[in-house]
């Protein structure tokens, strides 16, 4: 696992722990990399599915300084990467090789082949 400055938590990694069921992996993976920085997107923030402003403000509060936004230079690193896996998953790529980070998903070979340090957490719980 690349991606030395952080972690960048992925739309399915955030929606697991908003559940309030968070899967034993999800949260085994997180404390054995307690002592890194944990980012989010703010394209993530607009695609978690059925929102819930409360929680959403609270994390917000709690993770300001942590939210990572898309400027010009996500954006002109972006329009260099193929988009078959959508425009926000290039995006998402972007901001976590810009910032070092390794993005925190289900899907690790949509950010790996776009050059980004990437994985599963319910594969890699340990």
């Amino acid at each position: 696992m690349n991606g030395r400055s952080g972690l960048l938590l992925d739309v399915p990694v955030l929606a697991d722990i908003r559940s309030g069921k968070a899967s034993p992996a999800v949260v085994g993976f997180l404390r054995n990399r307690s002592s890194l920085r944990i980012f989010i997107s703010v394209l993530a923030l607009g695609e978690l599915p059925d929102p819930d402003l409360s929680w959403l403000r609270e994390l917000t509060g709690r993770y300001a300084c942590h939210i990572l936004p898309v400027d010009h230079e996500t954006a002109l690193a972006s329009a260099r990467m193929d988009h078959g896996a959508g425009t926000l998953t290039a995006l998402t790529a972007s901001t976590a090789i810009l910032h070092d980070l390794c993005v925190v998903t289900d899907r690790p070979q949509d950010y790996s082949v776009l050059g980004a340090a990437a994985v599963d957490p319910w594969a890699d719980g340990r």
